[in-house]
């Protein structure tokens, strides 16, 4: 019969090669999280909002850009599902800060591009809406709304490559490894 020996070396390696790996998971979990949550906020938004039409269909109403035919029912389920996942996303994003596995300074970037979907999905609704005569909001969307969007991804943008270049992995994940 053949007795393995193992070293205390090899076990803390090993250790070490899995606290590395639970660390890439959690990474990407976090990043998930924070993408989902851009992602499905302007749905959720845009259902959120509804219709910003004035007058009723029968009015004839005049549009800037006609709205595209979504069938009610898709519209609803899409819009109920954007809000739950949005939710689910936020809350495991803000549980990964709290928990230190986010470092507080990447809400400069998250928080900017979160603001982005809001603006685009009000935006989308008050370009779209229908309306006797000319439609204000719309004026309002190109005059106040894109610039806004422009300074707001700059701004994300701007700061992501700072925080990236900083150092590979932010003081506070590397400082509460492995997760308590």
């Amino acid at each position: 019969m053949v007795v393995q020996t193992r070293r205390m070396s090899d076990l803390v390696g090993a250790t070490a090669a899995g606290r590395d790996t639970s660390r890439v998971a959690l990474r990407g979990a976090v990043g998930l999280a924070v993408v989902v949550a851009a992602v499905t906020l302007p749905f959720a938004a845009w259902w959120l909002i509804g219709d910003l039409s004035t007058v009723p269909l029968s009015a004839d109403p005049d549009y800037t850009v006609r709205p595209p035919h979504v069938d009610p029912s898709l519209a609803r389920d899409v819009g109920i599902v954007s809000v739950v996942l949005f939710l689910a996303a936020i809350a495991f994003a803000l549980y990964a800060t709290r928990r230190r596995w986010l470092g507080g300074e990447w809400w400069a970037v998250i928080g900017p591009l979160l603001l982005v979907g809001v603006i685009a999905a009000f935006g989308e609704r008050l370009v779209t809406a229908g309306v006797i005569g000319a439609n204000i909001g719309a004026g309002f969307v190109m005059l106040l709304g894109v610039p806004v969007v422009v300074a707001a991804i700059a701004w994300a943008v701007t700061w992501s490559v700072r925080l990236r270049r900083r150092s590979g992995v932010s003081r506070p994940m590397a400082s509460t490894w492995p997760p308590r």
